[in-house]
């Protein structure tokens, strides 16, 4: 029981590595002694902790629990002989990538958690006397606090070594079991700690996800934004949106998963209200009118082609496009509820209705609510696309264009919308009492290569995306669409905005962010075991 966090930290740094069979099997019987061992030693006047660990005891057993150790369906051998060893059969193993990871140190922190009712006192285990965990006067010390700490300890340790195998999964650890208190002053320790060591980290995968779902249960444990967390949220967020361009389909998901974070905090906190007509407005007020992020924008806006201005909803769409169009249908589940996030909250502003048509055009083939005939006749109005130089009816078409040919490969999702005459019809009505001829041709041009599923067809009249600001429209289609230089580009830009907006100077007390301050009480049997 004393050694505890130990062992259970050694199995967090050794699974899923290599290609042992016996090892693996060897972790795995390791874990369902120490769970069967908990069971065992927990006083009988906490049966519900006790029921709570035969439950766990229970979801060993399950496929997923054996396979996050074995890598596969391969049945383990707990504590097999070298004998036994050499009988196993060759096995490739999957990957144990850091969701993964991350499911397995959850299942430990439920372990712990079952002992936080469970005080030292009363127990076999008494505290040390030269040293006691500080508490509140009338607050009673459970075997849960002392586990967590000399947990986190561990893993702050290896942290400070900056090992790069063993750096992301302590991280990912550590964000898990740290306290509320723990938790934000590790936002900028960790984005520091990433631009320091520059652009080669940026692509490297496995850390850069550890880092992304790590900040997310940071977010998480957030309780209150004071003023200084909100400017933190908001640096957090603007590195969100960069990264978009950089994330590949391994970590694009979770990118798109802390910008959800993000947002509905900032929201939440009311520094994104109805003070701004949308969130594109919240967006241009943040940080383009603003030097310190000025700059950085501007430099982002000219490597990726695409303006965040009075089309912002149309550029977070398409920067977003990649995971709409990803095979992953995990990963376009998560873009669509981000994009519908996105739409909830902006409806919540002052509303400009128009703000929102990127959104919704990005919404159309992936929600009935938004294809609908009834949908469409409140779409479809002058207001939406007559107000302006018809650049927002030009977005919008070209957007269900390129957005349909990103799906040549699973076109019955998008098909749908394809047969939907009576939108299309409207469509046409609508723009044919257009002042815009342009907008005319254009809608014509859309209605028929729509009408003939003629995905590949390029319209035969000029294309004006640089007049309004969508130079790059059609290198964010796919994750093989971007442009190598574009890439290059926004991870160097990723890199320098860390540097600057995550420092020292703007964090004085980022050295001391994983140093234990107290020597921490240690377990000490009492009377033996009660077996």
């Amino acid at each position: 029981m004393q050694n505890l966090p130990s062992l259970l930290y050694l199995i967090t740094v050794l699974v899923g590595i290599g290609g042992d069979a016996l090892l693996r099997s060897t972790l795995y019987g390791l874990f369902s002694n120490i769970l069967h061992s908990l069971i065992l030693i927990v006083p009988e006047e906490f049966s519900e902790s006790r029921q709570a660990l035969i439950k766990l005891q229970e979801n060993m057993l399950s496929t997923d629990v054996k396979s996050l150790f074995m890598g596969g369906p391969t049945d383990p051998i707990p504590f097999a002989s070298s004998l036994d060893h050499m009988k196993l059969p060759t096995t490739k193993f999957e990957e144990l990538n850091m969701y993964k990871y991350e499911g397995l140190v959850r299942f430990m922190k439920e372990m712990i958690d079952c002992f936080e009712v469970v005080p030292y006192e009363g127990t076999d285990f008494v505290l040390e006397t030269e040293s006691v965990i500080e508490t509140d006067q009338n607050e009673q010390v459970s075997i849960k606090q002392y586990w967590l700490r000399e947990y986190t300890d561990l893993c702050k340790e290896t942290m400070k070594t900056a090992n790069i195998i063993f750096f992301p999964r302590s991280l990912v650890a550590y964000s898990i079991v740290a306290s509320a208190e723990q938790s934000y002053d590790m936002i900028p320790f960790v984005l520091n700690f990433l631009g320091k060591r520059g652009v080669d980290t940026l692509n490297d995968d496995e850390l850069m996800l550890s880092i992304i779902l790590s900040i997310c249960q940071f977010c998480d444990s957030i309780v209150l934004l004071t003023k200084e967390k909100i400017g933190t949220i908001r640096k957090l967020t603007l590195f969100g949106l960069f990264f978009l361009t950089v994330a590949n389909s391994r970590t694009f998901s979770a990118v798109v998963k802390l910008l959800s974070k993000t947002f509905n905090m900032l929201f939440e906190a009311q520094d994104i209200n109805n003070d701004y007509l949308s969130i594109g407005d919240y967006f241009n007020h943040c940080y383009k009118l603003e030097n310190k992020h000025s700059e950085f924008v501007k430099s982002y806006e000219s490597a990726t082609g695409l303006i965040f201005g009075e089309h912002f909803s149309f550029t977070l769409s398409l920067l977003l496009m990649k995971g709409l169009t990803a095979s992953d249908t995990s990963t376009r589940r998560t873009t669509v509820a981000f994009i519908k996030q996105l739409v909830q909250i902006g409806s919540k502003l002052k509303y400009l209705q128009q703000s929102q048509l990127g959104f919704y055009t990005a919404l159309i083939p992936f929600d009935k609510q938004y294809n609908s005939v009834l949908f469409s006749d409140q779409l479809f109005t002058r207001e939406m696309f007559g107000c302006d130089k018809g650049e927002r009816g030009f977005l919008f078409q070209k957007f269900l264009i390129l957005i349909a040919r990103g799906f040549e490969a699973i076109s019955d999702v998008f098909e749908p919308v394809f047969q939907d005459h009576f939108s299309m019809t409207q469509v046409i009505r609508t723009y044919s009492s257009s002042q815009y001829d342009y907008i005319i041709e254009q809608s014509l041009n859309l209605f028929k290569i729509m009408s003939n599923h003629s995905k590949s067809r390029k319209l035969n009249i000029k294309e004006p995306f640089a007049d309004c600001g969508f130079e790059g429209f059609k290198g964010h289609l796919t994750f093989n669409t971007v442009k190598a230089e574009v890439k290059k580009k926004s991870t160097q830009l990723v890199a320098n905005y860390l540097v600057e907006n995550f420092n020292e100077k703007e964090y004085t007390t980022l050295d001391s962010v994983i140093v234990s301050k107290k020597k921490q009480p240690k377990l000490q049997a009492k009377t033996s075991i009660k077996k």
